[in-house]
């Protein structure tokens, strides 16, 4: 979720290469304990997932670290950290629609888009149009769900237009965050590019070339993890 005066950070360190991930405490420390705390608390979601991505924040920070994980031979493999951004308020287990923070909990990320071609994404990727929404209006039918303008009934007063979110939806995919579309609940959880700022309106944010390497690496199916530390 995004608009023009909330977006990400601006660019950030690009993360180290799998073959040269950099010994660095705050890495070590990170890439040491959170496969642990994701298999005591989300074994059985995480069980069918080829790639793994753990979202990590201390409480009330919009700075985070995302983990890289891929399976190898049934066993998780740290391909990289790199820098992240979150909501302005931090992490929460109880996420309101318009509440500037991120949802923890393990999502599906089911799809990639952007207002740019495909970088080459190995999950299926949407070419956002000027006609496309995604719904953030709770007493809509259309609720969390991405939309064009020709839809039928179309009974929405407030979306996010695609198009115009640049530079954030250059490169995207959805977080599967309120499956069920519960109203007021939140919508619109997206990883995406930084924009201009230390914080975002819920999503979790990459730099681009970050961006463009989890797409373009990550094989389905994918989970993300997002906790507070």
């Amino acid at each position: 979720m995004n608009n023009t005066e909330i977006s990400g950070n601006g660019i950030l360190p690009r993360a180290a290469e799998d073959d040269d991930i950099q010994d660095r405490s705050a890495d070590t420390a990170v890439s040491d304990i959170i496969p642990r705390t994701i298999a005591d608390k989300y074994k059985n979601e995480i069980s069918s997932a080829a790639t793994l991505l753990a979202v990590t924040a201390v409480a009330g920070s919009s700075l985070a670290t995302l983990a890289y994980h891929i399976k190898k031979d049934g066993h998780w493999i740290l391909s990289g950290t790199m820098p992240a951004v979150i909501g302005r308020g931090g992490i929460t287990p109880d996420k309101k629609e318009s509440d500037m923070m991120t949802p923890s909990g393990c999502f599906d990320i089911p799809y990639a888009f952007g207002n740019l071609p495909d970088p080459g994404c190995r999950l299926d990727y949407r070419i956002i149009t000027p006609d496309d929404y995604y719904v953030d209006d709770p007493n809509s039918q259309y609720y969390n769900t991405w939309v064009s303008t020709g839809c039928p009934g179309n009974d929405f007063i407030s979306a996010e237009h695609l198009c115009e979110v640049r530079p954030e939806y250059d490169y995207a995919a959805v977080i599967d965050y309120n499956h069920e579309r519960v109203p007021g609940n939140g919508s619109a959880v997206f990883l995406h590019c930084t924009g201009h700022n230390q914080y975002t309106a819920g999503c979790v944010a990459l730099d681009t070339e970050n961006m463009i390497r989890i797409l373009t690496t990550m094989l389905p199916p994918v989970r993300i993890v997002i906790m507070q530390v």
